[in-house]
């Protein structure tokens, strides 16, 4: 009952103020990924609120940008039908321009309003392309499910559920060297296979 509730007053709030909702719906799962990343996967003793707040703003911002112009953008462009070609090519598309975009906009945004000390093209240089193979694996079947199955009004929250494990995950590489750590993961693999 309660869970009706709350959807029911989401779904007005998409009606009445689709920007805002799509935002601090943005906004709060960007915060769970940051969560997530600091204590589960960096498991960091103290939580880094201004990390997470970053993190946090950035997905306030991103989330206008892809839930309520980009993803209508595509619908105009390619069209509204639900077929596998639309979803296909609006897939395609997602992936090869605002995916490499996105991936910049964030690393940009955690280096400049956490004032890292990594200069921002050394971090692109050093993580951009594994960050994006990996987007692809993770993007394809989520965007493919989303301009096939979910209807054109919950796409925002749909992409921003499934964005938890892609926040983390982003939040994990813009505050980690992330080609480091797989080599050391992968490091430490084989000296346990080797004994």
């Amino acid at each position: 009952m309660l869970l009706r509730i709350i959807w029911k007053k989401y779904v007005d709030s998409l009606d009445h103020y689709p920007v805002m909702t799509k935002a601090f719906t943005g906004a709060a799962f960007g915060f769970l990924g940051d969560f997530l990343s600091q204590y589960y996967i960096e498991k960091q003793v103290t939580f880094n609120k201004k990390r997470n707040a970053v993190v946090t703003s950035y997905g306030f911002i991103e989330t206008i940008i892809e839930g309520q112009y980009w993803i209508n953008y595509l619908e105009k462009v390619v069209g509204k039908q639900a077929t596998i070609a639309n979803a296909l090519l609006k897939t395609v598309l997602d992936l090869t321009i605002f995916a490499p975009l996105e991936i910049i906009l964030f690393m940009a945004w955690t280096n400049y309003f956490e004032k890292s000390p990594t200069k921002l093209i050394s971090k692109i240089k050093e993580d951009f392309f594994f960050i994006f193979a990996n987007g692809y694996a993770f993007w394809i079947p989520v965007n493919f499910f989303c301009f096939y199955v979910v209807p054109m009004k919950h796409r925002a929250l749909y992409l921003c559920i499934s964005s938890v494990i892609w926040d983390t995950f982003m939040s994990f590489a813009a505050h980690n060297s992330v080609l480091e750590k797989v080599n050391n993961i992968i490091l430490s693999d084989e000296k346990h296979i080797s004994k």
